[in-house]
């Protein structure tokens, strides 16, 4: 994993669609082993609680996918799954921040910045970093600024020598729910920019 750049953290029920989505652009930009998302870099038969336990911290860059259903998801008990000391999601971005590195939170169309008040205390400083967004109505702009700011963040991520000029290619396809996206690079803009910063 020594190679390892940027790791995807996504909520199954609120926001995988949008995870597959942008780690399929993200490896169409860069070289693949330099990305990782547990459904598409973990080998069949590899233990993937292993993996997932050292990945965060391998990567420079954790990039949090969170929309509107983020902290209601619960469990077969009705108990909010964040609050699950060994809830996946939760223990990948603890691990990213006990070690030091960056976690960028992706707010999904129009999911509220993160309140510290609602977070597990091992998490809560999630809601204290700059967040990006991520709008499925314009995918385009939206992956440009997601990629523009991991490249000056991360100067040693390698593109893809394959890679699309210009952008990548659309995917709808069982990884993303067959959901018609916008049309990606240089296409008619479809939706407002993506916002940064606070709103």
């Amino acid at each position: 994993m020594n190679d390892l750049k940027v790791f995807v953290n996504f909520r199954n029920g609120d926001g995988q669609q949008a995870a597959a989505h942008l780690y399929d652009a993200l490896v169409d930009r860069y070289e693949p082993e330099q990305i990782f998302r547990s459904s598409e870099t973990i080998p069949a038969g590899d233990d993937y609680v292993a993996a997932l336990a050292a990945a965060p911290a391998a990567s420079e860059v954790t990039l949090a996918m969170i929309g509107p259903r983020w902290l209601e998801i619960t469990d077969t008990q009705g108990r909010p799954r964040l609050s699950d000391p060994d809830d996946w999601v939760r223990r990948e971005i603890c691990t990213a921040l006990d070690a030091g590195k960056r976690v960028i939170p992706v707010l999904l169309d129009d999911a509220r910045p993160l309140d510290e008040a609602h977070l597990p205390e091992d998490i809560a400083a999630l809601a204290r970093n700059q967040y990006l967004r991520w709008y499925s109505r314009d995918t385009s702009s939206s992956f440009m600024t997601i990629a523009g700011r991991l490249e000056r963040l991360v100067p040693s991520l390698r593109k893809n020598p394959s890679a699309t000029e210009g952008g990548v290619s659309q995917h709808n396809n069982a990884s993303n729910g067959g959901i018609v996206m916008a049309p990606m690079f240089g296409d008619n803009k479809m939706d407002r920019p993506p916002q940064i910063g606070k709103d």
